[in-house]
């Protein structure tokens, strides 16, 4: 193994896209700490979710209210940064990685190509998460 021939901390990386998936890289290489990468990209809650589970042997996942205020506070910094159009843009392809897995995404995913703005963001997932809660109840 890697790790018992160095002195100096070795950082575990690639392909880790869950808490359970970083844990079984540090126990199965013996690796010091964990790199993420695309594993954040839609999910900020990963790194909270690893110490979690480290510590708690458990960890939450975020409900729908806290996901979509993520997404909103994503979007306000990127139009901060880059303007309302481009942010529009590129939240696009970011939603594909925040609603993974949620009900009626892909449906989600294609009627966002009509944002351009703040107000019709706002809009978007406002329907989106609503329809998702009515459908839950």
């Amino acid at each position: 193994m890697v790790k018992e021939a160095l002195r100096i901390p070795v950082i575990g990386s690639g392909d880790v896209f869950t808490p359970d998936l970083a844990l079984e890289m540090k126990a199965h290489t013996g690796c010091d700490g964990v790199m993420i990468g695309r594993g954040a990209i839609g999910n900020p809650w990963i790194f909270s979710q690893i110490q979690d589970l480290e510590n708690r042997f458990s960890f939450h996942n975020p409900s729908l209210q806290e996901r979509k205020d993520i997404i909103l506070e994503h979007f306000t910094l990127l139009s901060r940064f880059m303007g309302e159009v481009r942010a529009s843009k590129m939240m696009r392809s970011l939603l594909i990685w925040y609603t993974k897995g949620l009900p009626n995404s892909c449906s989600f995913r294609r009627s966002f190509t009509c944002v351009y703005d703040s107000d019709s963001l706002i809009s978007a997932l406002n329907n989106y998460f609503f329809s998702i809660d009515e459908g839950a109840q």
